[in-house]
């Protein structure tokens, strides 16, 4: 996945929280020396020591949580964070550009998808009449600011003898929409695009495999 963070200003965060421990452990120090004189011998070295650890041990928890909550705070996105946070379940419907109904409208199918997007990496999992096995993931910006995931998947056949779910491997690209200023997720947030399969479009030969568009909503928190 592609970086999501600023990294000039997370370094200056960083350093920051590491120079305010680190000042801070200088204060106590001072306090409880009645006064700080910083010298060349083992007391001052140990002294000097025991300040920058202060600095490096608070920066790396704060780091900690930076990866694990403090990423995801709506105010820090569009500033810190390139991209918005993905996390939840996606309901929406997968339409077939060349499979078609008895009808003749285009096969549409229901599905689920549940998205666990860490710091890191994006979890991508479909459920439907066939699972998607996400193989690779990729968030990131297009060159008019509109976010894209991009989802590289296998798809093991989950009906028997059914023409239509043959085991393939795939392509999904999605856009998201949502309303300008909202910076977390909520109903209103769409990811729409579309897809190309390596599936072949008949069961006794192979040929350049199919096509179709997928429309996912946001509905909830997992």
């Amino acid at each position: 996945m592609t970086s999501i963070i600023e990294t000039s200003k997370r370094v200056a965060m960083l350093a920051t929280t590491g120079g305010i421990s680190a000042v801070i452990a200088l204060l106590a120090a001072a306090h409880h020396n009645n006064g700080y004189n910083l010298s060349l011998d083992f007391s001052g070295i140990k002294s000097f020591w025991g300040i920058v650890t202060a600095g490096v041990l608070w920066a790396g928890i704060f780091n900690w949580l930076f990866e694990k909550w403090v990423w995801r705070f709506g105010f820090l996105q569009g500033w810190l964070i390139k991209v918005p946070d993905l996390s939840g379940i996606w309901v929406g419907v997968s339409e077939s550009h060349y499979f078609k109904t008895n009808d003749g409208s285009f096969e549409r199918i229901d599905i689920e998808v549940n998205i666990a997007h860490q710091f890191d990496r994006i979890v991508y999992t479909q459920q439907g009449d066939a699972k998607i096995v996400a193989l690779t993931t990729d968030l990131s910006k297009d060159e008019s600011g509109f976010c894209e995931l991009t989802v590289v998947y296998y798809n093991p056949p989950q009906i028997a003898n059914s023409p239509n779910t043959r085991e393939h491997y795939g392509c999904v690209r999605l856009r998201l929409y949502k309303p300008p200023k909202e910076r977390t997720t909520s109903g209103s947030w769409q990811l729409k695009g579309e897809y190309w399969t390596s599936k072949s479009r008949f069961p006794d030969r192979e040929d350049r495999g199919t096509t179709g568009i997928q429309e996912l909503s946001w509905l909830r928190r997992c």
